[in-house]
């Protein structure tokens, strides 16, 4: 677990970085940086579980 929330944040981010910061099988907490990427209002977003 991160001491520091906005602590450690990725240096490359010509792609979102998921992390994952707590879960069990049934419910995941990531945090998600991105330099601003998005999904199209058009398109439909689909989760994939890893």
């Amino acid at each position: 677990m991160l001491d520091n929330f906005f602590a450690k944040l990725p240096t490359d981010l010509s792609a979102e970085v998921f992390e994952k910061l707590a879960g069990n099988g049934t419910v995941t907490i990531e945090r998600i940086v991105s330099n601003g990427q998005y999904t199209q209002a058009t398109l439909r977003y689909e989760f994939q579980s890893a």
